[in-house]
């Protein structure tokens, strides 16, 4: 007999904005530790710290900006057309398998978009939902719920995710520590 199955998420606790003012101005340093995570390079439970002072810098709202501002930070709509084009290009010359990055194409950032990629990631992410659901689904057969389980189900999936990210976040920051470099 197969039992109607559902996903079964933590209940979120989110604080009240005056909750967060207290614990925010109460302490010197107050330190909440979330989750234990880690990484390859940098093991061991993060720390937040909030400090006691508070800096507040005020910015315009965009409604108020000169129109060359406009034109200093946001693409027009040829720009952005342009933008569009090149990354179709270097889609194009992504699937040869001669493709090697260059100063005229990149492919950081559209290694997402290509087919391979979509699919992968299509099946990853039906991997992980499984991987919840037969936890589920064996819990219920036992007659328990353990929230932990599911969470740790769907983390050993998506850990290579995670680790993936970490490894292209560190490459990224190499490459703008060398172009600033320069």
């Amino acid at each position: 007999m197969h039992l109607p199955l559902q996903i079964i998420l933590p209940k979120e606790e989110s604080p009240s904005a005056s909750s967060f003012k207290k614990v925010f101005m109460s302490k010197k340093d107050q330190t909440v530790k979330p989750a234990k995570t880690s990484t390859p390079e940098q093991p061991g439970p993060k720390k937040v710290n909030f400090s006691k002072r508070v800096k507040v810098k005020k910015i315009r709202s965009h409604k108020h900006y000169s129109e060359d501002e406009r034109d200093a930070i946001w693409h027009s709509p040829e720009e952005y057309t342009i933008l569009k084009q090149r990354c179709l290009e270097t889609l194009k010359k992504m699937r040869s398998a001669d493709f090697k990055d260059s100063d005229q194409f990149s492919s950081r950032g559209l290694e997402v978009r290509t087919k391979a990629a979509s699919v992968a990631r299509k099946e990853k992410k039906a991997f992980a939902w499984r991987a919840v659901l037969d936890e589920q689904e064996h819990q219920c057969h036992v007659g328990m719920v353990d929230q932990e389980s599911i969470r740790e189900a769907y983390l050993d999936i998506s850990r290579a995710s995670s680790e993936t990210a970490f490894s292209f976040g560190k490459s990224d920051e190499m490459a703008v520590k060398e172009y600033m470099e320069r």
